[in-house]
């Protein structure tokens, strides 16, 4: 909740083409999580595909802290 891509105005159902102009669509989930990473405070892009609407994103990166780890 709140994160990068909230804040982005990215949805769950959303599906990424790109990711800083690389195509994405044909990779697994763990080199796009890869992808995404990267230090926190710089930029990624991303073009998206919402009901057949592509979008362009471009989100700044952040320190994410898993809260469940906590409990």
């Amino acid at each position: 909740p709140e994160g990068p891509a909230e804040k982005a105005g990215i949805k769950v159902g959303d599906e990424i083409i790109s990711v800083n102009d690389v195509y994405a669509l044909n990779l697994s989930n763990r080199r796009l999580f890869e992808m995404l990473q990267g230090e926190a405070g710089t930029k990624v892009k991303i073009s998206l595909s919402r009901k057949g609407v592509v979008m362009n994103k471009e989100i700044e990166r952040r320190l994410l802290v898993n809260e469940l780890a906590y409990k």
